[in-house]
């Protein structure tokens, strides 16, 4: 199996195990015995499967160098910054008013109709033509 128990939690687990074996000796409580048990197993072999189950691991690449855990990079690469210089005031006010001034409109340029619309204007002309006569 694979280990997913780090030294820090093998070294509690052990710990904890031992105080329930002690408690259980002292009190005559044979219940104590098996939550003891398996914290021992677990501590000692560095496994447990509730941490398999739910893919959870408390080692770190320091408590098995040999372990298949990336390391982190020892090196950050740093962005080049460029510092911008502040503008002058004359320069501020006139960015102020390109930014926040209302566009000037743009004047609507018409489309000229596609050929079935002028097949229709024109024969609406020639109708209204006809009708004025």
């Amino acid at each position: 199996m694979e280990r997913n128990v780090g030294d820090l939690d093998r070294a509690f687990r052990i710990s904890v195990a031992i105080v329930l074996l002690a408690m259980g000796l002292i009190y005559n409580q044979t219940l104590l015995f098996i939550p003891a048990f398996i914290l021992l197993l677990t501590g000692f072999l560095g496994t447990c499967p509730i941490y398999s189950i739910f893919g959870w691991s408390t080692k770190t690449y320091f408590d098995y160098p040999s372990a298949s855990i990336p390391q982190a990079p020892m090196a950050v690469e740093v962005e080049e910054r460029t510092i911008i210089e502040e503008p002058a005031p004359q320069d501020r006010e006139a960015r102020r008013k390109e930014l926040f001034e209302e566009p000037e409109e743009e004047p609507v340029v018409e489309e000229k109709p596609t050929t079935r619309r002028r097949k229709r204007r024109n024969v609406r002309r020639k109708t209204k033509a006809k009708k004025e006569d």
